[in-house]
């Protein structure tokens, strides 16, 4: 049966109000192993989104915390989430490969592999939905963050960022892409809050 993502009924936001909109990949519906599953959004152990998110808008670290605690600090900071992807279609979870390419390591190139010349995966992209969101909050939005700072090795996920990206231009809304909070790409802890930091001011300012 196909891998829908794990918070699939809270892709869109429901807050009265959000000025800051995250948006990240995917969150598979499927266990991994080692039992790393993510309680919320960006809530794996081995990402802290709920460290760096809360100090780049000068608040306490919460990744010690659990659902209830991140959902009243993204009420507080007017912050939503969201991911680009709905569904994997053609995952098949008797299939050793699609199980470990979706739950081990939980890789953005996983999901973008091709065999054959063709690509594993099957995608149903959230994209229209978070267009459509964006619009619909054009009033309110002062950023869309993608939390992923390059392409490399995800090209239809980024290609769906890049309509994004445009559609906000065409808003005048700011957008930036930003250092991923896993830490896969290098970058301290230290310095990836700064650059959180720097961005949400950049679209704070009046």
């Amino acid at each position: 049966m196909p891998c829908f993502h794990r918070f699939y009924d809270e892709l869109i936001p429901n807050q009265n109000l959000v000025e800051y909109l995250f948006i990240g990949t995917f969150n598979p519906s499927w266990n991994a192993e080692n039992e790393n599953n993510a309680e919320y959004f960006y809530g794996r152990e081995t990402n802290f989104f709920w460290c760096i998110c809360p100090h780049a808008f000068n608040r306490n670290c919460l990744i010690d915390k659990g659902k209830p605690e991140w959902l009243s600090f993204c009420e507080q900071n007017l912050i939503g989430l969201t991911d680009l992807i709905k569904n994997i279609e053609n995952a098949d979870q008797e299939n050793d490969q699609h199980v470990q390419l979706l739950t081990n390591g939980f890789q953005d190139k996983n999901l973008d592999l091709r065999e054959n010349g063709q690509y594993i995966f099957n995608i149903d992209f959230n994209t229209d939905d978070i267009i459509k969101y964006i619009t619909s909050r054009r009033n309110s939005l002062k950023g869309v963050f993608f939390t992923r700072r390059t392409d490399n090795g995800i090209r239809r996920i980024w290609e769906q960022w890049c309509q994004i990206s445009n559609h906000c231009n065409e808003l005048s809304i700011y957008n930036a892409v930003l250092p991923t909070p896993s830490l896969r790409g290098g970058g301290t802890l230290k310095s990836t809050i700064s650059t959180w930091r720097t961005e949400i001011e950049k679209c704070s300012q009046d």
